[in-house]
């Protein structure tokens, strides 16, 4: 049947479905433009597909090793071999499949396996002149198909950098991984590595070597660093290859979706996801559109498959595994984009459904599945676009019949049936292609084509429905223009949120810096949940200053104002792929004036004591609420109390009217002030120097701001006397 299109059996007309679904795209598109109304849904809620329209960013470099990156030859790579599985094990194993397969739509495609050995045995350190130190090793699995690994006790210090990949496909690293690993927690699954072999490459830069450390063990031909800071517990033996197994075993079973052109978009939104639940296992799903349509990547899957946020967290989609033409060769599934980490946001076995956030970067030209929340009346007919085997992508066509339990929907199959990597898969109304359920499981296969039960989207909305109006963003919207720029001040931000998609929500923030001043704008974020990029503008249409376009998990620019006046500048934070990312921003402005601490991120460290300083030529970095200095220049100082007790601090003898307050936070406001006072009034001095005593609790950090009444600026003396 190759190049042929599969047509239905079983429909009463014997239709020519291709035209058929031309006909339901087209009904769909009217529907939602407002030219038509659809009986079923006038009382539900509902949404329509939404194509990925955003234009596609020419690629950057691939992410490279170190090795590669710093163009290193390096010697042959230690490595440490499992050891292959036993005969009796694969029996064990097929057997256990077998039996799998005749109760469950998930598939399991690889098998946990301790490995627990020490970093000094299975790598070597390698001294890279003037750069840093590199570790490197190699974990043989023996006839595995592919390999995930599981880091644990990871703990690294600031920059150095975790990478994995597999010798075969170099161009495909997975990584940077730093500090503790992708969840902080010191724990982390990778996503699967062609092949039976694994490299592991750590990374120490230059800076943050023990240089005479390092002379010497060099010099002594030694470990020059000890130990890696991580630990490889397990690996997942990965030992199906779907493409293999399903031209192998398939005959006309199954519908290739590609022979369906009426239903390449929603096959677009159609994915496979292996995730870990002590094995690796396969599930399918679909990505929902939003009512605002704003392609937040909600993905929707069986709550039997992903049953924790553990799973979630080691959970992969494969994107795109489909044949390029009707019935032709299917690529290989290592070959096809992957998004490695979801987040779980909802669950329920009520409906059996999971929504998910998928966190790793998403491949351009996706679709977002439509859905309806409407009850699907029997006779109603429906389509199923899955991953049966864990193989590439296929089309199912059924009837809703009755049968089935409260809060599930039954497909009575007469066109291709599900299998073992179907479960989580989506049903479609076949003349709007909403989606309407996800796939629980059921009696059909290739050799008993009957039914299939969904879990009920008309019984899962209410649980999602705050989800599916839009995603969710940070405070300072809208900002996603020079124009809308947020005004920002030195300080660290969190929590923030940028999206990418057709008609654009970037970040704009604009900070004012006095001439002289340097200003550094620092993002950190996880650049394998999408690549954010930054630039500085000197004017809202004006030039690029500054700009940050790396392939790390940070972006900096830095920039002086040298204009002879004060500037205000304009940052655009923006996501060069993906839809969306989080991220967080540390905005410092220094020198300038003579002031060091003009800044609360510069803010100089205070015991006991006089100290002198001035505000001349400060500017503002934060507020109080008492002595109207919100708006009035102020200088930073820190105190980390030694010991609990009464600090007690004022200006006496300062040559102008001040404002002091203390604050738990840096930047201090009125929001995080903690004491405030303009003027003493006779006790410990009079005139208009401040003073006040706090309770300060011993080992925490508080921030004392030194301002001036009303715009007022001098010098100033400040007397420190904690507890």
């Amino acid at each position: 049947m190759s190049g042929s299109v599969h047509r239905r059996t079983g429909h009463p007309n014997q239709i020519d479905w291709r035209l058929a679904g031309v006909l339901a795209v087209s009904l769909c598109l009217a529907v939602s433009q407002g030219m038509a109304q659809v009986p079923w849904s006038q009382a539900a809620a509902q949404a329509f597909g939404v194509e990925d329209l955003a234009p596609a960013s020419p690629p950057k470099p691939p992410l490279q090793a170190p090795s590669m990156a710093l163009g290193l030859r390096l010697p042959a790579v230690s490595e440490v071999s499992l050891g292959e599985v036993r005969e009796d094990v694969w029996d064990r194993i097929q057997a256990e499949d077998q039996e799998q397969a005749q109760v469950s739509k998930v598939m399991r495609y690889g098998f946990w396996r301790p490995v627990g050995i020490d970093p000094r045995a299975l790598g070597d350190w390698v001294d890279v002149p003037d750069a840093g130190l590199l570790w490197v090793g190699e974990l043989v699995v023996p006839e595995a198909v592919g390999v995930r690994l599981e880091f644990v006790a990871v703990d690294m210090p600031a920059g150095a950098q975790l990478f994995v990949y597999s010798p075969l496909l170099p161009e495909r690293v997975w990584g940077p991984y730093e500090g503790q690993g992708l969840h902080g927690t010191g724990q982390f699954w990778t996503p699967t590595t062609l092949g039976e072999r694994v490299r592991i490459e750590y990374f120490v830069p230059l800076s943050e070597v023990d240089q005479a450390e390092r002379a010497v063990a060099v010099a002594e031909q030694t470990d020059p660093y000890g130990d890696p800071p991580f630990v490889i517990n397990a690996c997942q033996h990965i030992y199906r290859d779907p493409v293999l197994e399903s031209s192998q075993r398939e005959g006309t079973c199954h519908n290739d979706v590609t022979c369906y052109p009426a239903w390449a978009n929603v096959a677009k939104a159609s994915a496979g996801i292996g995730y870990i639940d002590q094995n690796a296992l396969y599930c399918s799903g679909t990505m929902l559109a939003t009512t605002a349509g704003d392609q937040t990547p909600y993905w929707l899957t069986a709550n039997h498959c992903i049953s924790s946020s553990s799973t979630a967290q080691s959970s992969e989609i494969y994107w795109l595994f489909q044949t390029s033409t009707c019935n032709g060769t299917p690529p290989s599934i290592a070959s096809v984009p992957q998004s490695a980490v979801c987040t779980r946001l909802s669950y329920s076995s009520t409906s059996d459904y999971s929504l998910l956030m998928v966190e790793g970067t998403i491949p351009d030209g996706l679709y977002w599945a439509g859905w309806s929340s409407a009850t699907v009346a029997n006779g109603t007919y429906v389509t199923c676009i899955h991953h049966p085997g864990g193989a590439y992508k296929r089309i199912s066509f059924a009837t809703k019949v009755s049968g089935a339990a409260t809060n599930f929907i039954r497909a009575d199959w007469y066109d291709g049936p599900t299998e073992p990597g179907s479960s989580g898969s989506g049903l479609f109304r076949d003349d709007t292609q909403q989606l309407v359920g996800q796939l629980y499981g059921g009696p059909s296969s290739c050799s008993d084509e009957s039914y299939d039960d969904y879990g009920a989207f008309a019984t899962t909305y209410s649980s999602i429905s705050s989800y599916l109006a839009a995603g969710s963003d940070d405070s300072y919207e809208n900002n996603d223009s020079c124009s809308a720029a947020r005004a920002m001040t030195a300080g660290s931000y969190s929590g923030l949120v940028v999206k990418r998609y057709a008609s654009g929500d970037e970040d704009w923030y604009k900070v004012t810096v006095n001439n002289g001043q340097t200003l550094t704008i620092t993002l950190s974020f996880t650049h394998a949940y999408g690549d954010i990029d930054l630039q500085l503008y000197n004017a809202c249409g004006g030039s690029v200053i500054a700009s940050s376009t790396g392939t790390g998990n940070s972006e900096q620019v830095t920039y002086t104002n040298s204009s002879g006046a004060s500037a205000t500048y304009y940052a655009r934070v923006y996501l060069y792929n993906d839809t969306r990312n989080t991220y967080s921003m540390t905005i410092s402005i220094s020198g300038g004036g003579g002031v060091p601490n003009d800044n609360c991120a510069n803010a100089i460290v205070v015991t006991s004591g006089t100290y002198t300083g001035t505000t001349v030529g400060a500017t503002r970095d934060g507020s109080a609420s008492c002595g109207s200095s919100s708006t009035t220049p102020d200088v930073w100082y820190k105190y980390t109390a030694a010991k609990s007790g009464t600090l007690k601090l004022d200006t006496c003898g300062s040559s102008y009217d001040t404002v002091l307050s203390l604050h738990s936070g840096c930047p201090g406001t009125s929001s995080n002030q903690l004491k405030c006072n303009d003027d003493c009034g006779g006790s410990p001095c009079g005139g208009t120097a401040s003073c006040f005593s706090r309770t300060v609790t011993k080992n925490v950090t508080y921030y004392i701001r030194v301002s001036g009444y009303n715009g007022a600026t001098g010098n100033f003396t400040l007397h420190v006397t904690p507890p």
